[in-house]
């Protein structure tokens, strides 16, 4: 339960107000004494109709009786005093529901809360005033009893002295000619002072109008929008709906080591001597330089120089020369045993000529060295090149990477050329079993700023607003589709939407149904909210013309949202 206090000067809209932002199931509305709010049943009304649309229970507190039968009547619990609703409320036999108060007609232009006591008639006079002594607003009727000399009358001329007991006034035909005088200028006074008091009261008593008015808000949209973020711009075009984004740099780095799969083959030839003998004792036999002789299993060397083998001779026997020989083959095979090499060409066997080593020939040898080939660099390229792509989706997730407030958009990210440390000139040829590569790329991804994405959308918004109206700030909603990417631009799809409603101007209206029947004037009014009209007397059935006896009144608008 919640407890409002208005103030005096307070108007049914801020009421209304009051109620609309209460988060109570039950609200008290306290009235001061001569609140504006209690000069119309309509006001109650509203606040019935209010109370009754968003599921409150509302009651008003005054100690004003005239106020809280006029509450009572439009269907609203009215109490003197907090402490009595409180009490109501808290009763366990009986809620407070079930305790209306009863309805009770006020004349208009009464005072609540005043009461009139039945006045006595002047000393000496007879006569009667019938007032209700219990009564607490103006609902009266005067009684006045006139007596003539033969007795009480009802009509006609008396045949006595009469008395008009309320006004002191005696009239009688054998009255002296002074008394008959000022009995006319009493007659004359009374006259003039009936007249102003039926004047006062047809003013009081002429029909009058009370209105009220309640704005209605309107739906406004779905207001759409094409926007693109495109980094080649430097400013935002409302007008083309197109806003600026930006080019993220982001290095991006592989690096790995790699096996040299090139071999440099380096190789030796064995060197060594061989001796020559004769046994031929007829002619000196010659060995030509590059003779080639050999083991048994096949190696060959050749004589590096031509000798001579002297002729044998019976006295002195064999002969021998020795000659240099190189391995036909380089490499170790050509490194052989003493006394290995045995084989020599057919010329020499038949003139008697033989062959053998002393020594071990040496000095033959096979090296195999690793190298950088080209097509090992290039490999090595590329295996790092698929590697950046990798570099590239991680950068995009690392929070460090967007700067400020940006939105990355990953389907904009591209890779630039790629470049390898060190270079192929260098690498190429090297001697090595294994080496180290790395390479870099410049990659570059669109961000978007998307908080400029706004402004743009609610000024579309606000441009779509009919003139005259007015847009609820509160009631703004805006939505985006998933951006779509065309290659490094992004397009978003945006929409706006909210409530409007109209102001509407008293005085225009109050000019629009003055003089109007009631179903034309509801007619016109309802094109603008709902629309609440009570005539008094009741039977009137069209609006008054004169200022003074309509009162309209507007109400805060109806929202759609609420």
């Amino acid at each position: 339960m919640s407890v409002v206090y208005l103030d005096i000067d307070d108007e049914i809209t801020s009421a209304v107000a009051r109620l609309r932002t209460s988060d109570d199931l039950r609200v008290l509305l306290v009235l001061p004494p001569g609140s504006r709010i209690a000069t119309s049943r309509i006001n109650f009304r509203l606040l019935a109709r209010e109370a009754l649309e968003h599921g409150r229970k509302v009651a008003i507190a005054t100690n004003e009786a005239g106020v809280r039968q006029i509450a009572a009547s439009a269907g609203l619990q009215a109490y003197a005093s907090v402490a009595e609703y409180e009490a109501a409320t808290t009763r366990p036999d009986r809620p407070p529901e079930d305790e209306p108060e009863a309805e009770t007609q006020v004349l208009p232009g009464s005072r609540a809360g005043t009461p009139l006591e039945p006045e006595e008639p002047p000393s000496g006079r007879e006569g009667r005033v019938a007032i209700p002594a219990s009564s607490t607003w103006s609902t009266w009727q005067p009684a006045i009893g006139v007596r003539g000399a033969d007795g009480p009358r009802t009509g006609g001329e008396p045949t006595g002295a009469r008395e008009v007991s309320r006004l002191g006034v005696e009239v009688g035909s054998a009255a002296p000619a002074h008394r008959r005088r000022g009995r006319w200028l009493a007659l004359l006074l009374v006259l003039a002072i009936a007249g102003a008091l039926a004047g006062v009261g047809a003013f009081l008593l002429l029909p009058s109008a009370t209105i009220a008015v309640t704005p209605r808000s309107e739906p406004l949209g779905p207001v759409r929008l094409s926007l693109v973020a495109d980094p080649r711009i430097g400013r935002a075009d409302p007008e083309k709906g197109i806003v600026p984004a930006e080019r993220i740099e982001i290095p991006l780095r592989a690096r790995g080591t790699f096996k040299a799969t090139g071999v440099e083959v380096s190789e030796t030839t064995a060197r060594g001597t061989v001796r020559f003998q004769s046994e031929n004792t007829v002619f000196d036999v010659a060995v030509p330089s590059g003779t080639r002789v050999s083991t048994a299993s096949g190696i060959e060397l050749a004589t590096t120089v031509r000798v001579v083998v002297p002729k044998a001779s019976f006295a002195a026997g064999r002969t021998t020369r020795e000659a240099p020989v190189r391995a036909v083959a380089a490499g170790a095979g050509g490194n052989v045993a003493p006394g290995a090499i045995t084989r020599l060409p057919a010329s020499l066997r038949e003139s008697l000529i033989t062959v053998t080593n002393p020594a071990a020939t040496s000095g033959g040898s096979r090296t195999e060295t690793r190298l950088v080939t080209r097509n090992d660099y290039d490999a090595a390229v590329q295996a790092l090149t698929r590697e950046l792509p990798e570099e590239l989706a991680a950068a995009l997730e690392d929070p460090e990477t967007v700067p400020g407030n940006l939105v990355l958009h990953p389907a904009t990210a591209s890779r630039g050329r790629v470049s390898a440390e060190p270079g192929a000139s260098v690498l190429v040829g090297q001697r090595t079993d294994e080496f180290n590569l790395v390479v870099t790329a410049e990659g570059s991804v669109t961000a978007v700023d998307e908080g400029q994405l706004m402004p743009l959308i609610l000024a579309r918004l606000r441009d779509a607003v009919p003139e005259s109206y007015q847009l609820f700030e509160d009631s703004i909603s805006t939505a985006a589709k998933r951006p779509q990417v065309e290659g490094r631009t992004v397009r978003y799809a945006a929409e706006g939407s909210g409530e409007i409603w109209r102001p509407l101007d008293e005085a225009a209206l109050r000019e629009q149904v003055r003089g109007r029947t009631v179903p034309e004037a509801r007619q016109i009014l309802e094109r603008y909210g709902s629309v609440v009209i009570e005539t008094w007397p009741e039977y009137v059935g069209s609006i008054t013309t004169l200022d003074p006896r309509l009162s309209l009144t507007i109400a805060p608008p109806e929202r759609l949202s609420r």
